[in-house]
């Protein structure tokens, strides 16, 4: 109800305006006491700050919208269409009344400036904090003013740099009529340091033209939901360096949704139930979970390590079953007390996983396994790849290797395409290939009109080099 109807009411609003911080503010308390159970005049007991409650379900919250994040994600999507799509209307009216002679990163906010200008040059930060250029010929990638490096580098060029690095484009950087590093231009404009970033990255001949590229999806292109989670992580609502594993066997756990939403309130303290687990010894005999729940009471002190120990080391079908016997537990105490009633448990299901292995393919198919390899420390990208028979009997392999860091879906996407040119080569048909990641293997499938992080052509080459083997089958061992 919330996330579907509440959070999404103000929607069409905030993808134009930054909203006012009261209007915010009002909004999420209204919502808080909604979730809580408190009257109109917002005067019930809030058991935990909005604040907490809107962090993502894997660091403890419930996952709901942080409006000011989300208002944020929401304008830089116009701001997004105006750097990619610069040739429509309102783009070229933008940029004629207030960056005419600079691109939208190196904007100023301008004289007299309309609210909705304000709003989109605020969320800039977005923007300038999750994409990059991608590098064809160089010639409209300003060096210092334009995010253009490797994300793991920092995307933007470092300041100061000496006064000739200011005024250049990327295309200098390169050696005439060749796509290759200038390396002794390089050297002696930036510091070591910087110059290893720049020869770092690699220059793919597949990509004639520079792109702009979100660095958070397949596609490159920008989402509300990737600059959400990016404004969550700078405004330290996300802390990346800490991992909370504990919360995600909370949401693991094979029960509905009404229990999992139990154990959380348990963990996050805000139902005093202690007591009650441990008075419940005929309810755990019949779930048959006495033992299970009777030794860690006694080992452990509090609630919240009690979920969280059986959470992590039990099996998920028999933390189902512990979580529908707290659901059934805190119903039945609230059912006696407001209408005298009382429901035995049944928390026992059977839930089954299949196991993904590695499969023979039939009678008269060859399949190729590929993967990569990333060497950060020498800069490079290996590849390599294995066909099999239909008895699993090895056939042929090789390897090779690219000079450059590449991410790890240009490295899988690139390995899939030599792998499928030395099949070709050697007059193999009927093969299927296998890859482990998932996103190399839908988007060979929908070919995505959007830009992938290898260039749309490396799709293409893909799918043409696919069609002599009559089985093109890109699937995913994960």
């Amino acid at each position: 109800m919330i996330k579907s109807v509440l959070q999404a009411i103000p929607s069409y609003v905030m993808s134009i305006y930054i909203l006012p911080d009261n209007i915010i503010t009002e909004t999420e308390r209204m919502i808080n006491s909604f979730w809580w159970g408190g009257d109109p005049n917002n005067k019930g007991i809030k058991w935990l700050a909005w604040d907490h409650m809107a962090y993502p379900k894997a660091l403890g919250g419930m996952g709901f919208c942080d409006f000011r994040s989300f208002n944020m994600a929401m304008v830089a999507k116009q701001g997004w269409n105006f750097m990619t799509k610069p040739d429509t209307l309102v783009a070229r009216v933008y940029k004629a009344r207030y960056f005419p002679k600079s691109s939208l990163f190196e904007s100023h906010l301008g004289n007299n400036p309309s609210y909705a200008w304000r709003s989109i040059w605020k969320s800039r930060k977005v923007l300038m904090n999750g994409c990059r250029w991608r590098i064809g010929n160089g010639a409209n990638i300003r060096v210092v003013t334009e995010p253009w490096l490797r994300v793991e580098d920092g995307l933007w060029v470092n300041s100061p740099q000496i006064q000739g690095a200011h005024n250049i484009i990327v295309n200098d950087l390169l050696l005439p009529n060749m796509k290759m590093w200038d390396k002794e231009k390089i050297d002696a404009l930036f510091s070591l340091d910087m110059a290893k970033c720049i020869l770092d990255i690699p220059l793919l001949n597949e990509i004639e033209n520079d792109q702009l590229t979100w660095n958070d999806d397949v596609y490159g292109h920008y989402s509300v939901k990737s600059g959400y989670k990016l404004m969550q992580i700078l405004t330290g609502k996300v802390d990346t360096s800490t991992t909370q594993e504990d919360w995600k066997w909370i949401w693991k756990v094979h029960a509905p949704p009404k229990t999992k939403h139990l154990l959380w309130r348990l963990y996050r303290g805000c139902l005093p139930t202690r007591i009650r687990l441990n008075e419940s010894i005929i309810v755990r005999q019949i779930a048959g979970l006495e033992d299970m729940i009777t030794t860690r009471c006694i080992r452990l002190t509090t609630v919240k390590d009690v979920v969280m120990n059986i959470c992590r080391f039990e099996d998920r079908d028999t933390v189902g079953q512990f979580a529908v016997l707290l659901w059934v537990i805190w119903n039945n105490r609230n059912n006696s007390i407001n209408h005298h009633s009382y429901s035995r448990p049944d928390a026992r299901g059977e839930h089954q996983q299949q196991l993904l292995q590695w499969k023979k393919p039939r009678q008269g198919w060859y399949k190729c396994n590929v993967d990569a390899g990333f060497h950060e420390s020498i800069g490079i990208t290996s590849a390599v790849w294995c066909i099999r028979d239909h008895r699993g009997q090895f056939v042929l392999a090789g390897t090779s290797w690219l000079q450059g860091r590449c991410s790890i879906l240009e490295g899988k996407a690139i390995v899939l395409l030599e792998a499928m040119k030395q099949a070709e080569h050697r007059g193999f048909t009927h093969v299927i290939f296998e890859t482990d990641s998932k996103n190399v293997a839908d988007a060979i499938y929908s070919l995505h009109s959007g830009i992938s992080l290898s260039d749309k052509r490396t799709w293409l080459l893909i799918r043409l080099l696919g069609r002599p083997f009559l089985g093109l089958v890109a699937t995913s061992m994960r």
